[in-house]
């Protein structure tokens, strides 16, 4: 046997061994949208201290004059969601692979705050 072809026949047995096999080590699931309680909780402590660390990367927004939450994703490339005041999911205006969200957001939401030094923007209008 040549060394390249012992290489590319055992290498990915090797290293497929060494990690556990390729689905026996599933990561855990990290859910993108939560569930409406635990997303008004986190809209409570936001509108109880905005610049807690309880609410950091928070932002208030507006749509037809109800308020939205966006509250940010906890690992990179997963979308951040607004939520309503009843803890529903409405859109992802940012995040994701992209970092441009899932496209779902309607127009006309506008930025209400910003969670001070987080960097966060509520900048843009979605209109």
């Amino acid at each position: 046997m040549t060394l390249l072809h012992c290489l590319t026949r055992w290498l990915p047995v090797a290293l497929l061994t060494a990690c556990g096999g390729a689905a026996s080590q599933a990561p855990d699931f990290v859910p993108t949208v939560l569930d409406p309680a635990a997303a008004m909780q986190r809209i409570a402590a936001y509108e109880a201290a905005p610049g807690s660390t309880a609410s950091t990367g928070m932002a208030k927004y507006l749509y037809q004059g109800n308020p939205l939450w966006l509250i940010p994703s906890p690992c990179c490339d997963l979308f951040n969601y607004l939520y309503t005041a009843t803890g529903t999911a409405l859109c992802a205006p940012s995040g994701g692979i992209t970092g441009g969200g899932d496209g779902k957001c309607p127009a006309g939401i506008t930025p209400v705050a910003t969670t001070p030094g987080t960097g966060t923007k509520a900048g843009r209008s979605k209109g």
